[in-house]
């Protein structure tokens, strides 16, 4: 049985539509935060899987983006909705 750190805690949930509009959103801001702060030039193709949960008032995310530069694992977290706040956690080549 698992077990949480937190009544506010919830399961990872996978996400079943990676190619839907919020989720294309999160990878591409992913990528975009990368870029920005490694002075990296990768582009954004797609977002190939993930999973969501809830902990207090945050949305935690891992997202395995496809770029052009091969696969990335992206974590972070926001709150406020599609269009609230994010921040982008780790950001780590894949080697699938």
């Amino acid at each position: 049985m698992e077990q949480y750190n937190s009544p506010d805690e919830k399961p990872w949930v996978p996400i079943l539509k990676p190619r839907k509009s919020g989720v294309v959103a999160y990878g591409k801001f992913a990528v975009e935060e990368y870029n920005r702060s490694s002075n990296a030039s990768l582009e954004f193709k797609s977002v190939l899987q993930g999973a969501q949960r809830k902990i207090g008032g945050r949305k935690y995310t891992w997202l395995d983006i496809n770029t052009s530069n091969g696969k990335y694992r992206a974590d972070m977290y926001g709150w406020g909705g599609s269009k609230g706040h994010k921040v982008l956690i780790s950001f780590n080549k894949l080697n699938y």
